[in-house]
């Protein structure tokens, strides 16, 4: 019995005034969670402490909101004094919808009468205008549009079917799917420098489903065959396969205004002239998109460079990307890889593969190269990995492969305590450990010149070297952006990845490099 009476006694004052302060701090909270303007008492119109004017009830109450013609429903907290406009903008911020286009209507006795902007919002609310308290996609009249089916082509193509819309059309020049850096760039000894796990196109929790979960049955570093595999189990997987018109080109694209003339505003739309190209002879289909989402890549022109006498070496001249490489007289050779990007550190290991004798690459500065370990640890971070940590990483392969102190590269900007550090390189990182096996026992050397001329078998360098018994020469100097893109799009401005700040037209570019 003394339990039950004490359970019976009331809360000491003390108690409940923390309880009522939890309440209102858990209640402001939520509203302020909705956007809801939050009213504090002291800003009362008072004078020597005496209330003057208008005064506002900061106390709480509960709204209970239900959408007109349905039982959804919705309860949460406001103020007294909380305006009708004040829970109208704060359901449209989060809905997507136009305040003005809704209706609060209070029942009052018998009769039911609309609320005006300016008052009290009531204890129960039917509101006329919604849908649902769900944001609702927008009603878009045509397809969005995606030029090219490579990585992230698909990988934009997969999010709109993940999230329920397949109201979509791609083009793509290729016969196939995968885009024109595996398709064409890549070589057939071409390898994914980075690890599958982190790289396979349904990466991410957003993408997810059930016969796209973790990669497993794949090769952690596959060739291009497997890549390119890879690509089309991923457009079949996610259904988006009939959505993507392959052999043909978007060759124009112009700009429909809305019905007052205007370009800006999300009733114009775009115009796409697509052109097939296996079949000669038949005209442009025209097609009309709601927004236009453009990934051309940056793998597809080599930065061309000609050097005195070439014509005099004797030997093979190519470019180190596609299979332009002579494969067949790689074995036993010496061969001269210019440049030190990715595609150069490729490069040497497909001569390596195909049994050269030595490998000189020939660079203006030395770059930073990535051990595969590093890269893993770097992929798998759940956050950004510092410089510091990197550059850490990378020592102990660069010490054991005589590769030099990767803190005294061009690319790395240092404090004296080494705790701070910024790397700021031209090229991405050539991935592998073939390269540093390959310094370590003498059958690739790394030259920091460039190159002056050439005769027969021998390459001239401007620091007055010369490489003798050279037999191949690979160029990988870089590569250049495509302006036929920027005529496509009548390209004057870039403002973040939307050209000329249009967000219905997205061209997100890669670095050329």
């Amino acid at each position: 019995r003394p339990a039950a009476m004490a359970a019976d006694r009331s809360r000491s004052p003390t108690t409940e005034l923390a309880v009522a302060q939890t309440s209102a701090r858990e209640k402001i909270t939520r509203m302020a969670c909705m956007g809801l303007h939050i009213f504090n008492p002291e800003w009362q119109n008072t004078h020597g402490g005496v209330p003057r004017g208008k005064q506002f009830s900061a106390s709480f109450k509960d709204v209970t909101m239900k959408i007109y013609g349905t039982d959804e429903q919705l309860t949460f907290p406001v103020q007294t004094c909380t305006r009708v406009l004040d829970v109208k903008e704060a359901l449209c911020s989060a809905l997507m919808v136009d305040p003005f286009t809704l209706e609060f209507l209070e029942k009052r006795g018998c009769t039911v009468r609309k609320q005006r902007d300016t008052e009290e919002i009531a204890r129960t609310v039917t509101v006329k205008g919604l849908v649902s308290f769900k944001p609702q996609p927008h009603k878009w009249p045509h397809p969005a549009g995606v030029i090219g089916a490579g990585y992230n082509g698909l990988k934009t193509l997969m999010i709109y079917a993940k999230s329920g819309n397949s109201d979509i059309v791609c083009f793509d020049r290729n016969a196939q799917v995968g885009g024109y850096c595996w398709i064409t760039a890549a070589n057939k000894t071409s390898k994914l420098q980075t690890e599958f796990g982190s790289f396979h196109v349904w990466w991410g929790q957003e993408l997810v489903q059930e016969n796209c979960g973790y990669p497993q049955g794949w090769s952690t570093w596959p060739h291009k065959a497997e890549i390119l595999r890879h690509f089309q189990y991923a457009a079949e997987a996610y259904g988006i396969l009939p959505h993507i018109r392959l052999n043909c080109n978007v060759a124009k694209l112009d700009i429909l205004p809305d019905a007052a003339g205007s370009t800006d505003s999300m009733d114009s739309q775009y115009l796409l002239h697509v052109a097939p190209l296996d079949k000669q002879g038949e005209g442009e289909d025209l097609v009309k998109c709601s927004m236009v989402w453009s990934y051309p890549g940056s793998m597809t022109k080599n930065r061309i460079v000609d050097y005195p006498g070439e014509e005099e070496f004797g030997g093979e001249i190519r470019y180190g990307m596609g299979d332009d490489c002579p494969y067949d007289k790689l074995a036993k050779t010496n061969i001269a890889v210019l440049g030190n990007g990715a595609f150069a550190v490729e490069n040497v290991r497909t001569c390596c593969e195909y049994g050269c004798d030595k490998v000189y690459i020939v660079t203006r500065r030395k770059n930073l190269a990535a051990p595969r370990l590093p890269c893993w640890f770097v992929h798998q971070a759940p956050v950004p990995v510092p410089g510091r940590l990197v550059l850490d990483m990378f020592k102990p392969m660069y010490d054991l492969c005589g590769f030099g102190d990767p803190w005294t590269f061009y690319a790395v900007t240092a404090s004296t305590n080494r705790q701070h550090v910024q790397i700021s390189q031209a090229s991405r990182f050539g991935i592998g450990d073939v390269t540093f096996l390959a310094v370590a026992y003498g059958k690739c050397e790394y030259v920091e010149d460039t190159v002056k001329r050439v005769t027969r078998h021998t390459l001239h360098l401007n620091g007055g070297r010369k490489l003798e018994g050279v037999t191949i020469v690979l160029k990988s100097l870089g590569l250049l952006g495509d302006f036929a893109v920027d005529r496509l799009h009548r390209m004057k401005k870039m403002v973040g990845d939307f050209c000329g700040g249009d967000w219905r037209r997205g061209v997100p570019p890669h670095d050329t490099g």
